[in-house]
């Protein structure tokens, strides 16, 4: 097929076309990006999502780039104009959370990751933002049952230690040492966990069990 570039029509396009020129504009736009040009980054991140919106890399690369031109609203309108199938996906729900977040809409966002997290829906670094959300506004105890719920699908060093500074924060120095002389316990020795174990026996008055 040859096509006139005055009589162009992208829809068209047959499909493996579509997909092959899709990834030449997402490279051209991680050039950009890593140019740090990025509003060209953003605009070519839309072009190759607009040929293959099945494509959730592309979709990404378009919401970095927006974020770090401080683009949030134009982050949220761009996710809104998208069809239903594909603005309900898992990580669209969570970029739009984070948009929302980062535009002063934090009861919106929290509504979105409550309900995200209620699934299945496994991200370690929007669990954090989602428990940090719930810390800064007075529920804490809703921070806590997160990590128990969370953790129950299957846990990491960083995630257990993450709980364990939240019972911290809460005044809670035994429970937090618990979670951390249990991570001790089960795993090779990390200096860093055995130090911070010290601090919170130390904040509950166990300093002789700090010791040993």
């Amino acid at each position: 097929h040859r096509y006139s570039a005055k009589s162009f029509d992208w829809k068209k396009l047959p499909a493996k076309f579509k997909l092959k020129h899709s990834h030449y504009y997402n490279d051209l736009g991680i050039y950009f990006y890593n140019s740090r040009d990025y509003k060209r980054a953003a605009a070519m991140f839309k072009k190759a999502f607009h040929l293959d919106k099945n494509n959730d890399v592309f979709a990404a690369n378009i919401f970095n780039a927006l974020d770090n031109l401080n683009q949030h609203a134009n982050g949220l309108k761009f996710i809104q104009s998208q069809p239903a199938e594909i603005k309900q996906k898992d990580y669209m729900r969570a970029w739009k959370a984070r948009f929302l977040e980062k535009t002063g809409k934090t009861g919106k966002a929290i509504e979105i990751f409550e309900q995200l997290f209620a699934g299945n829906y496994r991200e370690h670094d929007d669990f954090f933002k989602y428990v940090n959300l719930l810390e800064n506004n007075n529920r804490k105890d809703d921070a806590v049952k997160a990590y128990e719920t969370y953790l129950a699908a299957g846990e990491t060093v960083k995630l257990r230690t993450g709980q364990a500074w939240l019972m911290y924060r809460m005044e809670k120095y035994k429970e937090g040492a618990a979670i951390l002389k249990t991570l001790l316990d089960k795993g090779p020795f990390n200096a860093e966990i055995a130090f911070d174990l010290i601090s919170m026996y130390s904040k509950a008055g166990e300093y002789r069990t700090g010791l040993n």
